[in-house]
């Protein structure tokens, strides 16, 4: 009987089973590097989210990322996307396409909330992305999701309210703010917490324009006018940013006008 050599080698008699392992890896490698690829793509399309050609391909790119097997990250910035995107075409887009971009937004972000439960960005896109899917239906319609969505956006604040520049204490802040009071709506409760986001992001135009209109909406006309004016002396350095700040700057104009 021959013994078992135990100082045996691998010569060419295993380089067809070497040969196979390396071939069924290079499909998933492949499938990774093209997630990669798509992911960073989009990325570098958002970049560019003020210019609307530049949002829907970011938005084509996420889809593609997703459908090419990218994880956490591209779902919740695919829902980030989707939500700028129908938010940018609101004024003369079809409410069929508005609603299906945000549609979209909301089922990339409950991907994400399923895939990483722990991550506070899906439940806040998840938040933001039914907010506005919600905004052209009807009013009872709204109501009978706004539990939910008040769930996920204090999930978000739990798990990190720092997150996107305070951007979960600002939704749920604003949910408080424009939530009827028979409804569960809470301008106190509200103000409270945007006041948290303006503390986390101080030079923020946006946290700016939602802590000015909670500040009003809680009779304190003054601090607000002091606020609006301050985002109107202090347009944002950053070509991209100009562009979306032009619509900023008119709503903050017409909020003084009713202000003062």
């Amino acid at each position: 009987m021959k013994g078992i050599d135990l100082d045996h080698r691998p010569g060419l008699g295993s380089a067809p089973l070497v040969a196979a392992l390396l071939l069924a890896a290079a499909p998933v490698h492949a499938e990774e590097s093209a997630a990669k690829s798509l992911l960073d793509e989009a990325r570098a399309a958002y970049a560019g989210r003020h210019d609307p050609a530049k949002a829907k391909l970011a938005f084509d790119l996420y889809e593609k990322a997703l459908a090419a097997g990218a994880g956490y990250a591209a779902m919740w910035e695919g829902a980030r996307c989707a939500a700028d995107l129908g938010s940018s075409r609101m004024q003369r887009a079809k409410r069929g396409e508005k609603r299906a971009i945000f549609a979209k937004g909301v089922e990339f972000a409950r991907l994400a909330t399923k895939l990483r439960p722990s991550g506070a960005e899906g439940h806040l896109y998840l938040a933001i992305t039914m907010g506005h899917h919600a905004e052209s239906q009807s009013f009872l319609h709204q109501m009978s999701i706004a539990s939910e969505l008040r769930r996920e956006a204090e999930q978000a604040v739990k798990l990190n309210p720092a997150a996107e520049c305070g951007t979960p204490l600002r939704v749920l802040g604003m949910y408080y703010l424009r939530l009827p009071n028979a409804f569960g709506g809470s301008d106190r409760e509200g103000l409270k917490l945007i006041e948290r986001a303006a503390q986390i992001c101080r030079d923020d135009v946006d946290t700016s324009m939602d802590y000015a209109e909670a500040l009003a909406e809680n009779g304190q006309r003054d601090k607000a006018i002091e606020l609006l004016e301050w985002v109107l002396a202090n347009p944002p350095s950053g070509a991209a940013d100009k562009v979306g700040y032009r619509r900023t700057k008119a709503e903050a104009e017409k909020r003084l006008e009713a202000l003062r």
